[in-house]
């Protein structure tokens, strides 16, 4: 999952805001700067090439003897909190491609690719139904 979402970030993170930007999902937008933040938080690294979301398991992990209960409720929190994240993109990736159906063909394309990226990232880690009550 962290791969994934490292690779997001790094990989399709600014194109997707590109894609975005004459929607009201452009990267200014409130929806928008709060996944921007999740995201960040969830796979941005820091020096020792950690997230912040993490810092705590790692933590863990690396105490003797080891509490096996915090570290697979921090594991389980991480996947949730990611799932969160995937699960709000993809409706944002889904409203954009329903909404804005007069948006030029390579921001369609972009929102097309990212889009089933996205779908595929959920699908692999099965977290289709791991959504946020509204």
């Amino acid at each position: 999952m962290l791969g994934a979402l490292t690779s997001l970030l790094r990989d399709r993170w600014q194109q997707i805001g590109d894609a975005l930007q004459d929607t009201m999902y452009s990267m200014n937008s409130s929806e928008m700067l709060s996944l921007d933040s999740q995201l960040h938080f969830l796979a941005s690294t820091d020096k020792d090439e950690v997230p912040q979301f993490l810092f705590r398991l790692v933590g863990q992990l690396r105490k003797f003897p080891r509490n096996y209960m915090l570290i697979e409720r921090d594991e389980k929190e991480y996947i949730l909190e990611a799932a969160f994240f995937l699960n709000d993109l993809l409706t944002v990736l889904e409203r954009v491609k329903r909404v804005y159906t007069d948006i030029a063909a390579e921001e369609k394309k972009t929102i097309d690719d990212n889009l089933a990226h996205v779908w595929e990232i959920v699908s692999d880690f099965r977290v289709k139904d791991f959504k946020r009550k509204r």
